[in-house]
């Protein structure tokens, strides 16, 4: 809680902060150079390659429904579990900057494609497991890579994608088509760099390249 600068005299290193996350509990949580977590009074807790993380660059954080923490990377995906970060397997060869739940507690992560060839997609993990499935999304183009993830209710999961646009998947239909999202004002063709909700059924998101 609180406001004000929070920087290298509070005990936040440089390249810190790329990323920010509040937990349920408030807690702040900063990813950049290694994933931060604020303790108080200029004490921070840093996790790196030392602790388990696949990468040093931390893009995103997520506390997932059953509690557990996890972080994207340059380098793939990881959960906390009983105080040390665990890989998820397969993962390591994507940077991972999307993630999400459904309302079955599954963890969604988001792929950034490595070639223009590879199908969009990404690796869905059941709730308090730690092995993931890959998952391809018929309907987005081949070369989406997936920045943004957002549960918009418990039929809609909303995906940002660079070069892309905006898509919708419902996750607990099968097949999981992707169906484009058309914003008014906006061209035919864009990408997006973010989407998050507004609490009542409503989004906001960022028009990138």
């Amino acid at each position: 809680g609180g406001s004000g600068f929070i920087g290298e005299e509070e005990g936040l290193r440089r390249g810190a902060a790329g990323v920010l996350f509040v937990d349920p509990e408030g807690t702040l949580w900063t990813g950049g150079d290694g994933l931060h977590k604020r303790l108080g009074e200029g004490r921070w807790t840093t996790w790196t390659r030392d602790q388990g993380l696949p990468s040093d660059i931390v893009w995103t954080v997520h506390r997932a429904g059953d509690g557990r923490l996890w972080a994207g990377t340059a380098g793939g995906a990881a959960v906390m579990e009983q105080g040390r970060w665990r890989v998820i397997p397969g993962t390591t060869q994507h940077q991972i900057m999307a993630l999400a739940s459904d309302a079955a507690g599954r963890v969604w992560i988001g792929i950034v494609p490595n070639s223009g060839r590879e199908p969009s997609g990404v690796w869905v993990c059941e709730a308090g497991q730690r092995s993931a499935r890959r998952v391809n999304l018929p309907g987005m183009p081949p070369n989406a890579a997936i920045l943004g993830l957002y549960r918009n209710g418990p039929k809609e999961l909303l995906i940002a994608a660079a070069w892309a646009g905006l898509w919708r998947v419902d996750p607990s239909d099968p097949g999981l088509k992707a169906e484009r999202i058309a914003i008014p004002g906006w061209p035919k063709e864009y990408g997006v760099q973010w989407v998050v909700g507004d609490g009542k059924g409503g989004f906001w998101t960022v028009e990138g390249s």
